[in-house]
């Protein structure tokens, strides 16, 4: 699991960015650049996509990535947050399985928590 931040100087500069990024042209960059990064690796990208998940602060979104390594299953989740200025997300691969959805619920609730008190202060 990983995590990441990014605080914007206003929220109409963080509105913008989360606009672009979760579009549909956002959402193609991301694939596009998720296999571009996977080009000439054992790495196979089988599918990517939004996925159902309880939302988190202003603004959220779920992706799951699944790909193959020697004929093993990779499940990639990521969860991208927005709280005001601020944009958060969480990073959850798991072999074999996908990544249990209690704990990435955990995760990003806590993640979501502290972006909120953050921006608050």
């Amino acid at each position: 699991m990983t995590s990441t931040a990014s605080v914007y100087a206003t929220r109409s500069d963080s509105n913008a960015s989360w606009r672009r990024g979760t579009s549909k042209a956002g959402e193609q960059c991301l694939r596009i650049g998720l296999r571009s990064q996977l080009q000439g690796t054992a790495v196979r990208l089988v599918s990517f996509g939004r996925m159902g998940f309880p939302s988190r602060g202003t603004h959220s979104v779920a992706y799951r990535a699944v790909a193959t390594v020697q004929g093993v299953r990779v499940y990639v989740d990521l969860v991208a947050m927005q709280v005001s200025r601020a944009q958060t997300g969480v990073v959850y691969v798991s072999a074999l399985v996908p990544p249990p959805g209690d704990e990435l619920r955990r995760l990003t609730g806590l993640v979501a928590a502290r972006a909120e008190r953050a921006m608050r202060a």
